[in-house]
């Protein structure tokens, strides 16, 4: 899987140069969910919403791009005595899915030992096994099992009428 990053912050910069801190907001927020791990967008976001007011969600941020500098430390603490005080099981609820589901070897260094100190286990969190199925995937599946036997039953139906017909006609060219 390749990684894709943005390293061109232009369109955000010039929100922020215009006063528009909501639009510059918007535009990172977009970037954020669509991306892959990416500590550099991370710190922009999470410093963008330092700038806001709005601390825990810039801690949030701010702690998953693995920076550690003094203006950041009241955001970062805020967010872990919220959301990280009983440890990895708590926390990785509050972070994205694909973020949560890494390997403890792509975050930041800087951050690996904090993580480990909350519990991470170092291995991906919630790798499926093969042949295991989510919720959606076994309501998926009944239906397609239903279908399945309602086809099965309608061209049983079609067959044996199919063969009743085939039998009257040899029956009529036979007898008469």
């Amino acid at each position: 899987m390749s990684r894709r990053t943005f390293d061109d912050f232009s369109r955000m910069d010039q929100a922020i140069s215009e006063g528009k801190l909501w639009r510059a907001k918007e535009i990172l927020q977009g970037r954020v969910c669509n991306s892959f791990y990416d500590p550099t967008l991370y710190e922009k976001y999470g410093g963008l919403l330092l700038q806001m007011g709005d601390l825990i969600e810039a801690g949030r941020w701010l702690f998953l791009s693995g920076k550690r500098a003094p203006e950041y430390q009241t955001a970062i603490e805020l967010y872990l005595q919220r959301h990280g005080k009983h440890g990895w099981a708590t926390l990785k609820s509050s972070i994205p899915k694909y973020i949560r589901e890494l390997p403890l070897t792509q975050f930041p260094e800087a951050l690996q030992p904090e993580l480990i100190k909350l519990g991470h286990k170092g291995q991906v969190v919630a790798q499926r096994q093969i042949g295991q199925f989510q919720p959606l995937q076994r309501g998926i599946l009944k239906w397609l099992v239903a279908l399945g036997f309602a086809l099965m039953i309608i061209f049983s139906f079609i067959g044996v009428i199919a063969t009743m017909s085939y039998v009257g006609a040899l029956m009529k060219i036979w007898f008469g």
